[in-house]
């Protein structure tokens, strides 16, 4: 088979269904918070969450948050002025594979010594004592034995968490570090301190533990002391590269998520139309409002009107997050103007008809409201023979060239009593019962009530130029509009 225009579309429509695809995978996973960003996010929140320590003075205080800081260990961080960066926090770890099913300190979470010393969720312990675990306010002593206990913050019923060291028969891996947090609480953790200097541990055991001094901590069962890898860094989801890069990414907006709130505020931004409680004239800001057809594709509901409105693809968001030139329209559901759907009427012929009023059969543009004082407005726009490919899969779509092909006129609905001869060059009346005709086509605008598709904001009709008529020649209610402005009560 030769390589010809059928071909080429045909491929264009299979890459078009599998991004439909793929789009509404992602519609899914977000909705049940299933995508790796919305875990992260979770995660940061969970862990990072600052908690700030409990002030005891000048003394260590059984029942109080603390932090155990290597502070002599150099970080890889540099502080702003170049110079190198001391101190390490013990902190607990939520690694990449454990993000899917894990968004907070859990049973088994790797401790680990970070960078990051600001009081976190991650790095701040209970200091209890093992004698009574409710003593609070009494003060730890060299010698005495301690568990150091993590909680689990975003879930108050959780169970408690206390570092544990589990001693191993031969080296492990990296990532099976004998030092973890356990729900298991055993004699495995159970902790203790001396002084740092050999020449007071004698003298000093027994006498309160100050805060802030330099100090050894070791398990009571192995009689090993806590100490710093200094040469075995691992690359974490807290580590400086990766949040770094995840910041620059959320501040750009190349984040799939940041792309879609910013495209959220751009389009779903509320608007003040022009209020009016009759006719309506050029360069008032209004909408398209189809008020006869179903707002949903379920024959269950009864709510009826679909507002005219700009869109943006799943393909198009990954550069654009506002409407450009080539956007599709459609009808939404939503009845609250916005910018996606407001309009200003533009008059056709280039002349200043500003405050002039809007007559029936009179030419006009319909400007979209966000780009009328741009530099390239965008008008509603349709192509009777559209170029595959170039343009999209929907007939209404805005134009940034003002053609004939951009050109509108307000038409009466039929009635028996006087005809459209009769009322043309009369004021149009907001919110009434008109039909939109585009002038190079003499077709009416429409709404394919049969036809629905996903969206980024739930489901949208797709529009038709057609004129559908019934058997005694009047316009359907797909081709019935109304130009609508909501009146303030």
């Amino acid at each position: 088979m030769s390589y010809n225009n059928s071909v080429l579309i045909g491929n264009w429509s299979e890459e078009r269904l599998k991004n439909e695809s793929e789009f509404k995978l992602f519609l899914r996973k977000r909705d049940r918070r299933e995508l790796l960003l919305q875990r992260s996010r979770t995660l940061f929140s969970n862990l990072l969450k600052e908690r700030p320590l409990a002030i005891s003075g000048t003394f260590v205080l059984f029942g109080f948050n603390v932090q155990l800081v290597a502070s002599d260990m150099p970080a890889k961080l540099r502080s702003a002025c170049g110079k190198s960066q001391y101190g390490l926090a013990m902190s607990s770890l939520v690694s990449e594979r454990q993000v899917d099913y894990m968004q907070n300190i859990n049973d088994g979470c790797l401790m680990t010594l970070s960078p990051i010393t600001t009081p976190c969720c991650r790095n701040t312990f209970v200091i209890l004592s093992t004698k009574d675990e409710s003593t609070h306010g009494e003060k730890m002593n060299y010698g005495d034995e301690f568990f150091l206990r993590a909680e689990n913050y975003g879930d108050p019923d959780a169970v408690p968490l206390y570092v544990r060291f589990t001693p191993e028969a031969t080296p492990g891996p990296a990532d099976h570090m004998p030092i973890r947090l356990s729900a298991t609480k055993d004699s495995n953790c159970r902790w203790t301190t001396m002084p740092l200097l050999p020449a007071d541990r004698l003298e000093r055991l027994g006498s309160p533990v100050k805060t802030g001094a330099k100090l050894i901590v070791k398990n009571c069962v192995a009689d090993k002391s806590l100490c710093v890898m200094n040469q075995n860094w691992m690359q974490t989801f807290f580590g400086p590269y990766k949040l770094n890069i995840f910041l620059e990414q959320m501040k750009k907006g190349d984040l799939m998520l940041a792309r879609f709130r910013k495209m959220s505020e751009n389009l779903n931004k509320p608007t003040i139309l022009t209020q009016s409680s009759s006719t309506i004239g050029f360069g008032a800001k209004i909408s398209l409002l189809a008020p006869h057809v179903p707002a949903s594709d379920s024959p269950d509901q009864d709510r009826k009107g679909l507002l005219l409105g700009g869109r943006i693809s799943s393909n198009d968001i990954n550069y654009s997050q506002d409407l450009e030139d080539g956007c599709s329209l459609a009808g939404f559901s939503d009845l609250q103007p916005a910018e996606r759907s407001t309009f200003i009427i533009t008059s056709a012929d280039y002349c200043n008809r500003e405050n002039e009023s809007l007559k029936y059969n009179q030419e006009f543009l319909l400007t979209l409201s966000s780009t009328a004082k741009k530099k390239v407005p965008l008008y509603i726009r349709y192509d009777p023979n559209p170029i595959p490919g170039l343009c999209g899969m929907y007939p209404l779509y805005l134009s940034k060239h003002a053609v004939s092909n951009t050109r509108w006129r307000v038409l009466p609905t039929q009635s028996p009593n006087i005809t459209r001869f009769e009322q043309e060059g009369n004021p149009i009346n907001v919110n009434t019962d008109v039909v939109i005709n585009h002038c190079a086509t003499n077709v009416n605008l429409g709404i394919n009530v049969g036809c629905w598709a996903i969206g980024f904001y739930g489901k949208f009709c797709v529009p038709i130029m057609k004129t559908c008529l019934d058997v005694y020649g009047r316009e359907q209610q797909n081709n019935i509009w109304q130009i609508y402005i909501p009146i303030a009560k």
